[in-house]
């Protein structure tokens, strides 16, 4: 048999169709007129193109003052459609509905709706025909009702409908007709519904269910609508596999007694739920057994960036704020403004690697910035003491003798070595060094907050603990230290402090 689903573009149905009487009169009235022995029709200057579409875009003109004075009747009916359009105009009352707009001094009334007009209008309340040979016999449909059941005079308006009969039509189809709905409908009504579905898995529901059928056809298919029902059965068996985002946290705000997740709002829900959906493809819905993952993921309370300086505060450890947030956002790999105990141990890693030491080296001047500007600053020294040496040699003209010149100029070259080799050992003596190493050092035990005493009770421990088990070595039992004997799990637990 035909398939339906191949792409009509409806040219035969179109090629068929000719122009109504009114829209030969209307070119006659425009066009030039033809030599006797012609009989086809003249294309159309340019000049005249635009006074065609105005005779079959608008069935008649008045001037507005005079139209105000022969129908005052008809003119108070006119009220404005809306405020953005206020020169557009709807004829209200009894009788046939018309649609004026106002161009200057004239009043244009529109003379019915065309075809194109008619699915722009069906897009646009987020009703579209895909199809173009659709929206042909869907327009012809609503042509062979107006002609059915419209009173009005068509004479005029044949092939367009009638202002007043489209918005019985629409009316009829659309508000009315709730058996079928378009891709955009279904949509907003689970947005409306508190769906919170991947759009991925709405389009698949929509483009899987059945069509909708032509007004007063059970043959002919609309492939832009489908069929309520069906939708419903597909939606129902699609959410029985499991629960959504809304549901979930119904169950949770409505249904689970937990303080601990009363107090999260919906935001750190809908972060949770992102998480677990991920792990199955993004469907949009989890599992039972994923539903317990996530309360377990959501009962586990995480330190925010607060908490975390509040601890390093507790613990004496001196870093900068704004250091302890850039790292606390880099750990923070969900992005939930807290970390678990796995990120918090990235933070840990990442103050010992990386921040302790910058702050060490930016208080030595050992950042690459201030090494940088130490190096311009020496080079700067060094070529002013040249200009320097150089200025003063030269202006070191006195009349002595040879000797005596010689003489002077080896002393004044001999200092300059002494100094520059006095600075050199300065910066490469182990005194130097070691002075470095007791500035990192001091910095150090600033950030963590150790003083000089803690650490010489420690090495006294050590020491006292290391010559026991020497002692015990060398006399084979146990050693009694200060009145008490030291048993075996004493000294392994001495070995693992001394370690």
């Amino acid at each position: 048999g035909e398939d339906i689903d191949i792409a009509d573009d409806g040219l035969p149905e179109m090629a068929s169709q000719e122009w109504p009487e009114w829209m030969v009169r209307a070119w006659d009235r425009v066009a030039p007129p033809l030599p006797s022995n012609e009989s086809a029709r003249p294309f159309l200057p340019r000049t005249l193109i635009y006074k065609f579409i105005k005779e079959i875009a608008f069935a008649r003109e008045e001037n507005v003052r005079n139209f105000k004075e022969k129908e005052s009747e008809t003119y108070e009916k006119l009220k404005i459609v809306d405020e953005e359009y206020d020169s557009w105009k709807k004829e209200e009352g009894e009788g046939p509905k018309y649609l004026w707009v106002n161009r200057g001094k004239s009043l244009l009334r529109v003379r019915a709706i065309w075809q194109e007009c008619f699915l722009d209008l069906l897009t646009k309340v987020a009703n579209p025909v895909q199809d173009m040979k659709e929206g042909l016999l869907l327009f012809n449909s609503a042509l062979q009702d107006q002609k059915n059941q419209y009173h009005g005079d068509l004479k005029d308006m044949e092939g367009l409908l009638a202002v007043d009969f489209l918005h019985t039509w629409l009316q009829k189809n659309l508000v009315e007709r709730t058996s079928e709905v378009s891709l955009q409908i279904f949509k907003s009504a689970l947005h409306m519904a508190e769906f919170t579905l991947p759009p991925s898995s709405v389009e698949a529901l929509w483009y899987s269910a059945d069509k909708a059928h032509m007004v007063g056809s059970k043959s002919m298919e609309r492939a832009s609508l489908r069929q309520v029902k069906d939708l419903e059965d597909r939606l129902v068996m699609y959410l029985s596999g499991g629960m959504f985002y809304e549901s979930l946290r119904g169950l949770i705000v409505n249904e689970l007694h937990v303080p601990s997740l009363h107090s999260l709002d919906a935001k750190e829900i809908g972060a949770a739920f992102k998480q677990v959906d991920e792990k199955t493809g993004c469907c949009g819905v989890i599992d039972p057994h994923e539903v317990s993952e996530l309360l377990l993921l959501l009962s586990q309370e995480g330190m925010d960036l607060t908490v975390v300086q509040q601890s390093f505060d507790q613990l004496r450890v001196h870093l900068d704020p704004e250091a302890v947030q850039d790292a606390f956002m880099m750990v923070d790999t969900n992005c939930d403004d807290k970390i678990d105990l796995t990120e918090f141990l990235s933070l840990i890693d990442r103050m010992v690697d990386t921040m302790i030491p910058d702050a060490i080296f930016e208080y030595m001047g050992l950042q690459r910035h201030q090494i940088f500007w130490g190096v311009i600053l020496k080079v700067v020294t060094i070529l002013t003491m040249f200009l320097f040496v150089f200025v003063s040699l030269n202006a070191f003209h006195v009349d002595v003798g040879e000797k005596a010149a010689s003489a002077g100029s080896s002393s004044i070259r001999a200092a300059l070595a002494g100094l520059a080799l006095l600075g050199l050992r300065n910066d490469n003596s182990p005194e130097y060094m070691e002075k470095q190493a007791n500035i990192a050092k001091e910095q150090l035990y600033r950030i963590t907050s150790v003083s000089r005493s803690q650490l010489e009770a420690r090495r006294r421990s050590v020491a006292l603990n290391a010559g026991a088990r020497m002692a015990r070595k060398s006399t084979g039992g146990n050693v009694t230290l200060g009145g008490g004997t030291t048993t075996k799990n004493e000294e392994e637990e001495e070995e693992a402090d001394a370690d």
